[in-house]
């Protein structure tokens, strides 16, 4: 759950706001993956630690 919520407050949101200057909503769009294969990255590395 604690993963959930950085990964929302953290990568999403900016992630979505920032792009969302330069690129529009596709940046939205783009920024569900971006945050979901992060999320994924630090899980392993958290798991396999």
């Amino acid at each position: 759950m604690v993963l959930t919520v950085v990964s929302l407050w953290c990568i999403q949101i900016p992630v979505a706001y920032f792009g969302s200057m330069y690129r529009g909503e596709i940046a939205i769009w783009v920024s569900v993956p971006i945050s979901v294969i992060l999320i994924v990255l630090v899980t392993l590395i958290w798991y396999f630690k």
